[in-house]
């Protein structure tokens, strides 16, 4: 360490560095501490002067000199391990730098190297320890995801399953629901599809029941129904007669229905009273049932 030209120590220490801001350096010499030198994050130094006395003197800003050297305009300081000065003179062909074996240096280069290779030993089997953890860590989520996974199939197996049975379960129902009907229509727009032979069918049924899935009604005649009789309701008619259903319920029916929106997809049960292209289906006595609105 050299400082305005005078060289304070050039020789064997110990340097310890203090994780601490700014950064702290002790050059102790024989136990001695004979210098301690703080650099900030900019490189602004200060110095105790190598006498212990109060960190007073600056060394202004320490900048890189070389592999191993710092300089400023008052101080210059290099550091050199062990390891560095020994392989270098293993790397140098004069003959004049010899290694002696039997020096203390060397012993404690070889204790530094028996040291280093302790330390990579240890940081690797606490590596090769993290990296099992992590796998076994990988492993036991990668299980859970899967159980996870499988329970999340397992439901939806069951969803569907119950859906299925529900859904058979419905559909046989509807089937003894509507078993006793002799005529059982979807829709009023089917019989716009129906042959003359399928008509002629229809028109064979009167006097026998009839279920119709979904009619759209549209109006009502309701001037029987206020005078106490019967209340007529009617679907939309507007692609023809043919396709026309009337519902001719009894008063109290009415009475029920005129509680209800007037307009809406209705299903219609009764008997088949009349059927003809002029007229279409005209049933009486009649019952309706709201579906949706």
């Amino acid at each position: 360490m050299e400082v305005d030209g005078e060289v304070f120590l050039d020789g064997d220490c110990y340097i310890g560095f203090y994780d601490v801001s700014p950064s702290k350096i002790n050059f102790d010499e024989a136990g001695r501490n004979i210098s301690e030198l703080y650099v900030d994050g900019s490189g602004e130094s200060k110095w105790n002067g190598g006498l212990g006395f109060k960190l007073s003197k600056s060394l202004g800003v320490l900048r890189q000199d070389g592999d191993k050297c710092w300089r400023s305009n008052r101080a210059r300081v290099c550091i050199q391990s062990y390891a560095d000065k020994f392989e270098s003179i293993a790397h140098s062909n004069s003959e004049s730098q010899k290694i002696d074996k039997d020096s203390e240096e060397w012993q404690k280069y070889q204790e530094s190297l028996r040291a280093a290779q302790l330390e990579r030993e240890q940081r690797a089997a606490e590596e090769e320890e993290r990296r099992q953890q992590r796998l076994a860590a990988e492993e036991t989520e990668r299980k859970r995801l899967a159980e996870e996974d499988a329970k999340r199939q397992a439901r939806a197996v069951q969803q569907r399953r119950e859906v299925e049975k529900q859904q058979l379960a419905d559909a046989e129902a509807k089937r003894q629901r509507l078993a006793d009907y002799a005529v059982v229509l979807d829709a009023d727009t089917d019989l716009y599809l129906y042959s003359a032979l399928q008509l002629k069918d229809l028109a064979s049924k009167r006097g026998q029941t009839i279920f119709i899935e979904e009619v759209y009604v549209f109006f009502v005649q309701d001037e029987s129904w206020i005078n106490g009789g019967n209340l007529t309701i009617v679907n939309d008619d507007s692609l023809g007669s043919v396709g026309r259903v009337t519902c001719v319920l009894s008063p109290e029916d009415g009475d029920n229905f005129m509680e209800k929106p007037h307009k809406g997809i209705y299903s219609i049960s009764g008997v088949l009273d009349q059927f003809s292209r002029r007229s279409g289906i005209k049933i009486f006595p009649c019952k309706a049932e709201l579906r949706a609105g």
